[in-house]
């Protein structure tokens, strides 16, 4: 026989030439499934929905945890932010203050030097007067 030449006997599952399909064998649907099929499928959804409704429930879980300590970092920030008010107040007040001593100890150096000069002037015109009394009292 030759490779073009048909020796009558044909079997349609080998054949590709004449299989015959349908749509839902285009679609990949096939046949329906056996119950056992079915119920076998049907566990393995349930399995499925199950292990993603723990998964949710460990992430709903993770969200309410991260959702708390946000919140406490963000009181700790408003607690920071507060604290950094009144330390910022309080270097306002301490340099205000400051300047007004710097400026105090300013005249009081300024009383200083014009005492120092007012007691020189002093002393000085004491001397005088003493070298005057003693140029008076001397014996001629």
């Amino acid at each position: 026989m030759s490779s073009g030449e048909d020796d009558g006997r044909r079997n349609p599952g080998r054949d590709s030439q004449l299989q015959v399909t349908t749509k839902e064998h285009d679609f990949g649907l096939g046949a329906p499934d056996s119950e056992a099929e079915k119920y076998q499928n049907t566990l393995q959804l349930e399995q499925e929905v199950r292990n993603q409704d723990k998964f949710i429930s460990a992430l709903k879980l993770q969200i309410e945890d991260l959702k708390q300590t946000n919140h406490g970092l963000e009181e700790y920030v408003r607690k920071l932010l507060d604290s950094k008010e009144v330390v910022s107040s309080q270097v306002d007040d301490l340099t205000s203050h400051n300047e007004h001593l710097c400026k105090e100890l300013i005249k009081i150096d300024q009383l200083a030097e014009q005492l120092e000069k007012e007691k020189n002037f002093v002393v000085d015109t004491a001397d005088k007067e003493l070298e005057e009394a003693k140029v008076l009292h001397l014996p001629q």
